[in-house]
């Protein structure tokens, strides 16, 4: 097993990232373990790294239009060049028939890899007997992946409460 998405492609990954920008209860499963190192090229860690910065202070998906501003700002005229590019690829393959073979591929390696850094990092933490560490570690790479959603927030999901539906209780 590699530590990339190197043997899957590049239109594996270019699917990836869309798919990143597309669905947010993916994104917020993958949110703590997906690393911009596990894609290939640097306008692809790149565009990671942008997708999960504004996720985390939005707590909402970034489109397109937000990307290609972030884009903009980009100094390097090469750089901005291929990052440009990769933005409008990844935009048209926003309805690839495979996504949901591309999530699960993604959620599962995401799994691997922090059960991984996880065993790894426990071998220092053996010699020292650390074993609560140890135990707590393996517990929070078991939860990669796990859904997140837990339904309605009180205090976020404040203008919900008050939304009119149409219901017809018996």
């Amino acid at each position: 097993m590699t530590d990339t998405f190197k043997e899957y492609g590049q239109s594996f990954q270019i699917k990836a990232l869309s798919c990143m920008i597309e669905d947010k209860n993916f994104l917020s499963k993958i949110m703590d373990a997906i690393q911009p190192t596990y894609f290939e090229t640097e306008p692809q860690q790149w565009m990671v790294k942008e997708i999960v910065k504004y996720f985390a202070s939005y707590k909402t998906l970034p489109t397109p239009d937000v990307l290609a501003v972030s884009v903009a700002n980009i100094e390097k005229d090469e750089f901005k060049r291929l990052c440009k590019g990769l933005l409008v690829d990844v935009v048209n393959q926003k309805d690839a028939t495979e996504n949901e073979f591309i999530k699960e591929s993604i959620v599962e390696f995401c799994k691997n890899q922090a059960l991984k850094i996880a065993i790894v990092n426990s071998i220092d933490l053996l010699k020292n007997k650390k074993y609560e560490l140890i135990k707590s570690n393996i517990e929070a790479a078991l939860k990669v992946g796990i859904d997140t959603n837990i339904g309605h927030n009180y205090h976020l999901d404040f203008e919900d409460r008050y939304r009119e539906e149409l219901r017809n209780p018996i």
